[in-house]
């Protein structure tokens, strides 16, 4: 490939491997799984991105302003690499406009530690890389590959709404401010674009869709499948799932979670965090449940069918709390995220949370629970809170969490 696109698009983004033995600074050439090395030509260095330590303020981004009556939309995509046929990727990639983007990738047979996210936030482009806690801002040629990989889809999402083309026949063209070119190829009835290509002005990189169908059943036209090349190299195959306009994002939404405190309000003890999705059940308890008896009802509960005729739970249990702390509700949650929910269950989609570690179920207080609260991002409704821990271990540490409503 020999590109800084192949790198930052193709592996850095989408790549979905082992994770690392140990923490490093998080350079983005990485590889695609069982591919080998994506970018064997250019070896990341330091000045490529550089891990902040502490966080610095971010930047804001210019007020929101919608495009064509757009605020923004998030668009959910099942991936397939050439070197992992039939095991599938998921990527939701959410946009509101102008500058606020969030990419969130994971293997479908993989656990919830295992994915990657890619930001912008204004002038800023940022990483999260599995089970790491500290986000990477890159720098140089490794984020204008990045945002390229960005203006590269809202121009398809978005088409032809977005910019001014031009051109004659098939074929049209959009110069950006940078220099940098998109090109389209028109097809079919009425012309839309079955390639769409970003050419950096450069030449350091050249990535394209290629291949596009397009879903005309909706009041817009959204693509419906297409491939993603860096260069001469087909990176995966696509197959769009969901388009959802109705975009209700806070601006917290698309800052790394270790970034969203510098500019929050700072609370002893409690953290931000991305909360994975999730497939759950909730049950009911009796007002008046102690934590003993729901336990006991959380046990009841378990699948006592043979292994592979039942959902398998996760071995933590999960409990809706009251805002005294006391339990209100059993949620049952699925080890795995499968594609279609099983009967009685609810597909949960990625939010925002907060969250504190506390010893034990007394110590989930109505204190405890307004200070998680008190952490939310500016704007955002919390939603219902609820505690986490390991059965084997009611008195050992309880996750608070309060997530984003």
């Amino acid at each position: 490939m020999g590109h800084a696109a192949a790198v930052a698009l193709c592996a850095g983004i989408l790549a979905i491997s082992a994770p690392s033995a140990a923490p490093k600074p998080a350079a983005p050439a990485l590889q695609v799984p069982g591919a080998g090395p994506a970018q064997p030509g250019r070896p990341a260095s330091a000045t490529q991105s550089v891990p902040p330590a502490p966080p610095a303020p971010l930047v804001p981004p210019p007020p929101r302003a919608p495009i064509a009556g757009l605020r923004g939309f998030e668009s959910r995509s099942l991936l397939e690499y050439p070197a992992q046929p039939g095991r599938l990727h998921d990527l939701r990639a959410a946009y509101v406009f102008p500058e606020r983007v969030r990419w969130w990738i994971a293997a479908r047979d993989g656990a919830t530690e295992q994915r990657r996210l890619r930001y912008q936030y204004g002038q800023h482009v940022l990483a999260v890389e599995p089970r790491q806690a500290a986000s990477v801002e890159f720098r140089a040629e490794d984020r204008a590959a990045l945002l390229a990989a960005f203006e590269l889809r809202r121009a398809l999402f978005l088409w032809p709404d977005d910019r001014t083309w031009t051109g004659e026949g098939d074929d049209r063209k959009c110069v950006l401010a940078n220099g940098d070119e998109l090109r389209a190829k028109l097809a079919g009835t009425p012309r839309r674009p079955a390639e769409l290509e970003y050419i950096a002005a450069n030449r350091e990189f050249h990535d394209a869709f290629r291949a596009i169908t397009w879903r005309t059943d909706a009041p817009r036209a959204w693509p419906a499948t297409f491939e993603v090349w860096n260069g001469s190299t087909l990176a995966w195959r696509e197959s769009v799932t969901a388009v959802d306009l109705e975009t209700r994002f806070v601006d917290s939404y698309f800052v790394p979670p270790d970034r969203r405190g510098v500019a929050g309000v700072p609370v002893d003890g409690v953290r931000d965090l991305d909360i994975p999705p999730a497939c759950v059940r909730r049950i009911e308890l009796p007002a008046g449940t102690t934590w003993d008896a729901a336990r006991a009802e959380r046990a009841r509960l378990q699948p006592t069918t043979p292994k592979g005729e039942a959902p398998v739970l996760e071995d933590w249990l999960t409990f809706e709390v009251r805002a005294d702390g006391s339990p209100v509700a059993v949620v049952l949650r699925l080890a795995r995220v499968p594609d279609r929910a099983p009967e009685g269950y609810t597909l949960m989609p990625d939010r925002l949370g907060t969250a504190i570690s506390v010893r034990g179920l007394a110590a989930v207080t109505p204190d405890i629970l307004k200070r998680v609260a008190a952490r939310l991002p500016a704007g955002a409704t919390a939603g219902k809170a609820y505690v986490r821990f390991d059965g084997q271990k009611p008195d050992g540490d309880v996750v608070v969490v309060v997530p984003v409503d």
